[in-house]
């Protein structure tokens, strides 16, 4: 079974050290799906471009240039090589706005295949059972779209 990393949800307002909690949990997460069996955990193609909570994980850095104990700089750079980066940074695209400024190919990609997501919970909007939203297939249809979500409080979403 394909899980599609939801690259919206790691966007977050509060600090790296501040969501540390949620990343362990997160792995948990991983981790357990994983101990299942044939479950491929993908993401698109600049994932690791691509900052989790305003650190940048390629380079150990944060947008704010607070420090991150090294531990952590690990802790994420395994994080991120547990994914499979299949998903190119081309449409289809979800959106969970209609006007499609911020959008990702990984839970497109998801939508389009039936597959579910894995999110992380920084905040309270990735805690639900469905993604609601928007996708773009070509250049101009947009149409509603949803897709099942993997959260650390529901594991059993994958089933």
């Amino acid at each position: 079974m394909n899980i599609y990393l939801n690259d919206l949800s790691l966007q977050s307002k509060k600090s790296i050290m501040e969501n540390i909690p949620f990343i362990k949990n997160f792995i948990k997460l991983i981790e357990n799906l994983s101990s299942v069996g044939n479950i491929s955990l993908n993401a698109s193609h600049n994932l690791w471009g691509t900052p989790v909570s305003g650190f940048n994980v390629t380079t150990g850095t944060c947008i704010n240039r607070s420090s991150v104990p090294h531990e952590y700089v690990t802790l994420l750079r395994t994080l991120y090589s547990k994914f499979s980066l299949q998903v190119a940074d081309s449409l289809p695209y979800f959106s969970e706005a209609e006007d499609m400024k911020v959008k990702s190919s990984s839970v497109g990609t998801a939508c389009m295949q039936s597959s579910p997501v894995i999110s992380f919970t920084f905040d309270g909007h990735y805690t639900t059972d469905t993604l609601s939203g928007w996708l773009q297939q070509d250049e101009k249809a947009i149409s509603p779209a949803e897709v099942r979500n993997i959260y650390e409080e529901k594991p059993s979403n994958y089933m």
